[in-house]
């Protein structure tokens, strides 16, 4: 009966000594990973985002009387007061179909165009300005929300590219599972100098405030089902 009882024993330690080695081994090649998961705790990174220094804290869609300029590239810009004096016409004007469902905006990063459909249907075609400094992601996207006037600061003083623009108009934040809301990126209109038709953004999609204002009347956000999609394509030619 002893030597069982040694036995049992035995037994016993060699399998909690290969529980423990078998722990200590999965401790080893998980320990990166775990300490990644967390490493944020202690040294925080800046978010990347289309606009930097703003990105999507201003989501009132509020209009700032009190703001009258704006600054672009070292530059002083006048924010026009007939912004938002646009008369839209309704699509129904280019087409017999009244459709509302199948709403999708194309971007062809390659010519610089945004096309808007119905369906098979055209219903806009617009010039753009896609990403310079920053460039626009591709994919397919959603609007998840719609500003008629917002606040968007960014770039770097040091390299002349510093930017700080209240009152940006007409607003379409776009995002996917791989570009989050807080990214920042969006369609908009432009107030300051863009030469539409070849990259000069900071990742958004700049569109003349006419275009601009069009499109955003057009376009669904959420909580539409479902919001309207924009899938953008292509590669932006080197300026």
């Amino acid at each position: 009966m002893r030597t069982k009882i040694k036995k049992h024993n035995k037994n016993t330690k060699i399998y909690i000594i290969t529980i423990l080695a078998a722990s200590i081994l999965l401790l080893t090649y998980q320990l990166p990973f775990l300490i990644s998961q967390f490493s944020f705790l202690n040294s925080p990174q800046p978010l990347p985002c289309a606009n930097s220094l703003s990105c999507t804290k201003d989501l009132s869609g509020k209009y700032d009387v009190t703001q009258k300029n704006g600054e672009f590239m070292g530059h002083s810009i006048p924010i026009p007061t007939n912004m938002f004096d646009q008369k839209i016409a309704s699509p129904s004007v280019l087409g017999k179909s009244t459709l509302t469902i199948g709403k999708k905006i194309y971007v062809d990063l390659t010519t610089q165009k945004l096309y808007a459909f119905e369906g098979n249907r055209l219903v806009y075609g617009f010039t753009i300005s896609s990403g310079k400094w920053n460039p626009t992601p591709v994919g397919k996207f959603y609007i998840w929300t719609k500003l008629l006037a917002t606040h968007m600061e960014g770039g770097e003083k040091t390299n002349n590219t510093y930017y700080n623009l209240p009152n940006v108009p007409y607003t379409m934040y776009f995002y996917n599972e791989n570009v989050g809301k807080w990214n920042g990126y969006g369609i908009h209109g432009a107030y300051w100098p863009i030469n539409f038709g070849r990259p000069e953004s900071f990742g958004c999609i700049a569109m003349q405030i006419k275009d601009a204002a069009k499109l955003y009347y057009w376009a669904d956000a959420e909580p539409a089902n479902p919001p309207t999609p924009v899938i953008i394509f292509g590669k932006a030619p080197v300026i």
